[in-house]
């Protein structure tokens, strides 16, 4: 994980809309607290209109916060549904790479792979989960199957969070390393 955070695509990242709104709330409380301490009144009344000035804030960030989301149409990744069939994740990826998008085809084709380890009793699908609960889970239940199935998490990884070109290559190695999990696993022939 930490040498997919230590790309350059994260070097430039900057504050978003939140944490520039929090800031400036921040300031605004630091400066009400110089106001109060300046004029004297540092006294209970003082406390009170704090108290309140901090409360209001956080009411209104608190709003905020549940106002704001991100725009599956502006490509930002969406999080997956648990409890998709890996013959659905199949489509989805034979679709994409129909259209030529190897990163989205690559996507499905692992999410295939954990909705097939799911369905053998494998892994618990559940939304939210890291790739990196996955992968220790897998490790546990079929030990045989880690070193491949880390390879395939790695390739997802790379594609989907460094937000990595995928080219051919790529896509045929994640393939392969999705073959190998699977034979080790025992799973049998590939779902239709």
């Amino acid at each position: 994980m930490r040498q997919v955070l230590a790309q350059d695509v994260y070097d430039e990242l900057r504050p978003g809309l939140l944490d520039r709104v929090l800031g400036l709330v921040l300031d605004g409380v630091g400066r009400l607290v110089d106001l109060i301490e300046g004029a004297g009144a540092a006294g209970p009344l003082g406390l009170v209109v704090l108290v309140l000035a901090v409360l209001v804030a956080g009411v209104l960030i608190g709003r905020g916060v549940r106002r704001v989301s991100r725009s599956p149409a502006a490509g930002e990744p969406t999080v997956d549904v648990a409890g998709r069939s890996a013959a659905d994740w199949l489509a989805d990826a034979a679709a994409a790479e129909a259209r030529g998008d190897r990163r989205e085809a690559l996507r499905c084709r692992y999410r295939a792979l954990v909705a097939e380890f799911a369905a053998a009793g494998f892994v618990e699908e559940l939304p939210g989960r890291t790739t990196g609960e996955v992968r220790a889970e897998v490790s546990a239940a079929v030990p045989d199957a880690a070193e491949a199935f880390g390879q395939a998490t790695d390739a997802f990884e790379r594609a989907w969070y460094a937000r990595g070109r995928v080219d051919a290559d790529d896509l045929a190695a994640a393939a392969e390393a999705i073959t190998r999990t699977r034979r080790a696993a025992g799973l049998g022939r590939v779902p239709a």
